[in-house]
């Protein structure tokens, strides 16, 4: 054989030995790698592992990484803990090297199962086909990226996980995440950007303006129950210091399955919360159709466990959620048939109850309401036959003070509370509203209160969602009651008269005029329940009505001759506080809707 055949059969193995080596694990090395977690090293299965590091791709392009046994009981135990569970990984490219033009360097990252090993420590010679999480790096502005790729909600615990890359990079860190997909421009320390795929993997989109969620059932429930959740949507906004007027506000508006929503600009909201079960379906393609650049970050997320029915039964904490998606929630994914209970997004201290009917509602608020309202029955308890027979209000709301004194006086006079006043109290105490002291009184604790009711048509519930809500603001929000007083003192003296003769002749409501907190926590309310546009002719109504004309005839004339420009007046103060503050507005409380 002359010197240049010999020559050709040598460089033939060496290539075999590489074509072989770039897909098998013909160098596994077994050995701990500088990678792990909790104190314990993933195991290296190839020498690129072992060093975190491809640096020549033209004869190695993976890292094989195997999981401990420990480290599969922690993923274990994350999944169950979570719902669902993924492993995360953060690579970097060398920097020096430019984007190419001439070819689309990838980068990769995929799991490994028992049956990808013959044993503990060889692996079969080839990977088949699998899901991964795979992109491009000429795609990316950074020199780095992070992944996230779920485990399938009843699939096994995956035995490790490899990469892969097509220019030289490293592995920086890698770690057990709760599963969830979606992207961030910017993550972590590292300011890398970040994108999570379902079990199918991903072909990664930088373009950041859209994100596919149908995969989200095989991570999360298909349907709220008794022992499942679906999950929720958190959109993470970039700061903002011009959000437009209340007239036209700026917003970031996107597609979700068939259904269109906005999500209005404020200063100090970032996150915004979309609840799948608000939707009328959970899983789908999100896609943004304006301002796409103003999202930082979107992710299908699990949703707290403790938010499950305590004891499979009871609804103790509120799903987090703007109020704009509570006005047409599928019932049908209400975790308790008789009422939903929400915690308000944007002011977390405000617990919302919606209830299926009146019927409903009057179980858990009349003899409350009553108790703390009421004129001629402030301080008293009235019966089960009253509330069975009573309607009290339309939407009811409550501070914490009133709900502890209401449950203290309660226990005190022994009096029989039904089941739902019973489950109001441990919602209370659950959610540190009201505190059980060691006398079997009850001390305040922090927050609101409020709720409404089905059975309301739309137009009535909707001036009291907005009403109510801005109750809830009041109860919480100091300043939020300071500019309120403010307003109160300067209000035209004529104007006050006559609403407070509204509140005193009108039958349904009873109003006790003489507490000044009440006064002025209503007074606001009346101003904020509906939009400017809508404020004149809702005060020109009330001087329609007969029992205002016979009992004060002449403020019912100067309300008229005015043209209600009073309310009108300090109903544009008020707006433009909100809007300034929170990105509302009168007859309008919340910043995401559906168009």
């Amino acid at each position: 054989m002359n010197k240049f055949n010999r020559s050709l059969i040598i460089i033939f193995i060496m290539l075999l030995f590489i074509c072989v080596a770039s897909y098998s694990a013909s160098q596994l090395t077994n050995k701990t790698s500088a990678l792990g977690m909790n104190g314990e090293s993933f195991i290296a299965l190839n020498d690129e592992a072992l060093q975190g590091t491809v640096s020549h791709p033209d004869r190695q392009h993976y890292m094989f990484f195997k999981f401990t046994r420990n480290q599969k009981s922690h993923l274990e135990n994350l999944r169950f803990k979570s719902g669902s569970a993924a492993v995360q990984v953060l690579l970097e490219k060398k920097k020096s090297l430019l984007p190419s033009k001439d070819k689309d360097p990838l980068y990769e990252l995929g799991f490994l199962y028992d049956k990808d090993f013959k044993s503990e420590t060889e692996m079969y010679s080839n990977l088949d086909r699998r899901p991964v999480i795979k992109g491009s790096w000429n795609d990316l502005t950074s020199s780095a990226v992070s992944l996230s790729l779920c485990i399938e909600r009843d699939e096994k615990v995956p035995a490790g996980f490899f990469l892969y890359g097509e220019i030289p990079y490293s592995i920086k860190e890698a770690t057990f995440a709760p599963g969830q997909i979606g992207w961030s421009k910017s993550f972590g320390a590292s300011k890398a950007p970040l994108f999570a795929a379902g079990p199918l993997g991903l072909v990664v989109d930088a373009s950041f303006s859209s994100v596919d969620f149908s995969e989200g059932s095989a991570i999360f429930a298909m349907q709220n129950s008794s022992s499942s959740l679906l999950p929720k949507i958190e959109i993470s906004m970039e700061a903002i210091d011009d959000c437009g007027t209340w007239r036209e506000q700026k917003s970031v508006d996107l597609k979700y399955g068939n259904e269109s929503i906005k999500i209005r600009r404020a200063k100090n909201l970032p996150l915004m919360v979309i609840q799948t079960s608000s939707l009328w379906k959970p899983y789908g393609q999100l896609v943004f159709t304006n301002n796409a650049q103003m999202v930082k970050s979107v992710f299908l997320k699990a949703n707290d466990s403790f938010l499950l029915p305590s004891k499979g039964r009871d609804v103790l904490h509120g799903l987090p959620t703007d109020l704009g998606l509570v006005m047409d929630w599928p019932m049908y994914n209400w975790r308790n048939k008789d009422f939903e209970l929400y915690q308000w997004a944007e002011f977390p201290q405000v617990l919302v109850f919606d209830t299926a009917d009146y019927k409903i509602q009057d179980k858990f608020f009349t003899r409350l309401s009553y108790f703390v309202e009421k004129v001629g029955y402030k301080g008293t308890f009235v019966s089960d036959d009253f509330i069975e027979n009573n309607h009290g209000y339309n939407a009811h709301d409550y501070k914490a003070d009133d709900l502890a004194r209401f449950f203290s006086k309660a226990a005190e006079h022994r009096v029989t509370l039904n089941s739902y006043e019973e489950l109001l109290k441990e919602i209370l105490v659950a959610n540190k509203m009201i505190i059980e002291e060691s006398d079997g009184s009850y001390s305040a604790g922090v927050g609101a209160v409020i709720s409404f009711s089905r059975e309301s048509n739309e137009k009535l519930r909707l001036q009291l969602v907005s009403h109510e809500s801005w109750h809830g603001i009041y109860f919480t929000n100091e300043k939020f009651r300071k500019f309120t007083e403010s307003a109160y003192k300067n209000f035209p003296s004529k104007a006050l008269k006559y609403l407070l003769a509204f509140w005193t002749n009108n039958p349904n409501l009873m109003y006790d005029v003489s507490d000044d907190y009440l006064v002025k926590n209503e007074f606001m309310a009346y101003l904020m329940q509906q939009s400017l546009d809508d404020v004149e002719k809702y005060y020109l109504d009330r001087t329609e009505i007969p029992y205002m004309q016979k009992a004060v005839p002449s403020l019912n004339s100067y309300v008229r001759s005015s043209n209600a420009y009073d309310f009108l007046e300090a109903s544009m103060e008020f707006n433009d506080y909100a809007f300034k503050t929170w990105g509302l507005a009168a007859g309008r409380i919340s910043l995401i809707s559906r168009e």
